[in-house]
């Protein structure tokens, strides 16, 4: 009897027990702890039996030790059995969000303003958690960047987890549209309309303070349904990542994937890069090896013809030397090229290069009313150069880069002119190595 008795006055309590007088202990635990202000405008749905359901409404969380916004929602909710808790294990069966809505800033001093949430307690309630499903649509994510100067904003956001575990989980996938602005001219896109943004992740494993991905997606494409009007050019980008492994500071990954396609007006450009990569996060070097490099470009004002390369080579990253050097062999055009770079200093730069080229068609180079005339007069027999100043490229940024090196030309044909070993030197002319001779 005594059993029935206390069943029953739970039962009873459960049945009348009002959620919304747990707002003020609520408020007042994220106003104690967290120094923030937590408003609960909206309605409480509670139900502790047989499961926990939980839905709220309209809830914000400020800045920290302000009063401005810093995250809001319109409604959350939450499904889970109360049995696995007993046992300090937190097992969600649908976890949905709607209506997000955050502004992440980082400050000069390179502080992100959710900081302080990041500090938890070394040990909590829950051992393990389990969550089938996370949905969030309708959302929002704004990021102010005050070292750079830019707004970065990802709005109609769609977003979904599946299986996440303590230490696994079987797919993030996030659609959104990506739109750039400067700050001090919020109004000006710095493109030209917002971006169509896909992400996905497959099959994450955490052990043994590393983790094992065996895919990352990212696609990025021109929004034209969200313009006004149809910009004047397309852009797409895929990258993608294989088999990637981090334990023992070591970061790797079998293959890395990327292709670019960039189209405005009769201007292109389409690259394909692929690598792998080798690198120490704690040394902060690494190798980007097997580099496989193709691209086709067209500018109007500089060529007549398209350019086509394909390159193989490698990428050698020292961030503590501040040293970064490249090199590339392949062919342009059906001409062969060897490329090396150094970058010594990131203040104070030191750029040395050299770059040998098999043959260069300059006539091909240039457009039809600028390249060397394959035509002559009667009286002169011979060609003419028609190009003008403004034909050519502005390379004046080069002076405060401090490059310096060798450009070897076997051939140089320029219309009805040709010429052999032509030798190239670009600021101190200092050699790409420092034991070769001068």
């Amino acid at each position: 009897m005594v059993l029935v008795l206390l069943t029953g006055s739970v039962a009873l309590a459960v049945i009348a027990f009002n959620p919304a007088l747990l707002k003020p202990a609520i408020e007042h635990w994220f106003k104690t702890n967290y120094q923030r202000t937590l408003k609960m405008t909206g309605d409480i749905q509670l139900t502790l039996f047989p499961r926990i359901d939980l839905v709220l409404n309209d809830i914000s969380l400020s800045e920290y030790q302000q009063d401005d916004r810093f995250v809001s929602i319109e409604q959350l909710t939450l499904t889970m059995p109360v049995m696995p808790l007993f046992n300090r294990r937190l097992e969600v069966g649908d976890f949905y969000v709607s209506g997000f809505a955050a502004e992440l800033v980082r400050d000069q001093n390179g502080k992100f303003n959710f900081a302080d949430l990041l500090k938890g307690d070394d040990e909590s309630f829950i051992s393990t958690f389990q969550i089938s499903r996370i949905k969030m649509d309708n959302s929002r994510l704004r990021f102010r960047d005050d070292l750079t100067g830019r707004y970065y904003e990802l709005d109609a956001m769609r977003w979904t987890a599946v299986q996440v575990e303590t230490d696994q989980l079987q797919q993030i996938r996030m659609d959104a549209r990506l739109s750039v602005s400067e700050m001090e001219t919020a109004e000006k896109q710095l493109f030209m309309s917002p971006v169509k943004t896909q992400f996905e992740v497959a099959d994450v494993l955490f052990k043994n303070q590393g983790l094992v991905i065996r895919s990352i997606l990212l696609s990025l494409q021109s929004d034209f349904d969200h313009s006004d009007q149809l910009p004047a050019g397309r852009f797409s980008s895929h990258f993608s990542i294989a088999g990637l492994h981090w334990s023992d500071e070591m970061l790797a990954s079998q293959h890395m994937h990327m292709e670019v396609a960039w189209q405005h007006s009769e201007k292109i450009a389409q690259v394909v890069y692929d690598s792998a990569l080798q690198f120490n996060t704690d040394k902060m070097s690494g190798t980007l090896s097997e580099i496989h490099l193709a691209f086709d470009i067209f500018h109007p004002d500089y060529m007549r013809q398209s350019m086509h390369g394909l390159f193989n080579g490698y990428l050698n990253m020292d961030w503590p030397a501040e040293s970064l050097e490249i090199g590339m062999q392949g062919k342009m055009d059906d001409r062969a090229v060897n490329a090396e770079a150094r970058l010594l200093g990131f203040a104070q730069p030191d750029h040395r290069f050299r770059l040998e080229i098999d043959a260069l068609d300059v006539s091909a180079l240039l457009p039809a009313e600028s390249s060397p005339s394959s035509s002559s007069s009667p009286s002169s027999g011979s060609s003419r150069f028609k190009a003008e100043a403004s034909s050519f490229p502005d390379f004046s940024w080069l002076d405060d880069t401090g490059l310096s090196g060798a450009i070897h030309i076997g051939k140089l044909l320029a219309g009805d002119l040709q010429f052999s070993e032509i030798q190239l030197e670009i600021g101190k002319g200092d050699n790409f190595t420092d034991d070769q001779p001068e």
